[in-house]
């Protein structure tokens, strides 16, 4: 993703999954390393956005959702397993 409307529409997609039913833990987990490679951008400066790279609390409540997501959706497969 280079383009700055580019990474904060990915931003949005990736928060809208984190809160939607719809979206599965495999797209969940997809979101999650394209949102990691967004924060990796801003680190080294390829990516200058200040909604993305300067607003720590977004990108981290992405994060964090995200992760949730993902925990939840493979601890409701262990237990379908058992």
């Amino acid at each position: 993703i280079d383009a700055e409307d580019d990474a904060m529409c990915m931003m949005m997609k990736a928060n809208v999954c984190a809160h939607s039913d719809a979206c599965t833990i495999d797209e969940a987990e997809n979101y999650l390393n394209e949102v990691l490679h967004l924060q990796s951008d801003c680190v080294s400066g390829s990516l200058t956005s200040h909604q993305i790279c300067d607003d720590v609390i977004f990108p981290a409540e992405v994060i964090g959702a995200l992760r949730n997501k993902i925990e939840r959706g493979q601890s409701s497969i262990v237990h379908q397993l058992n």
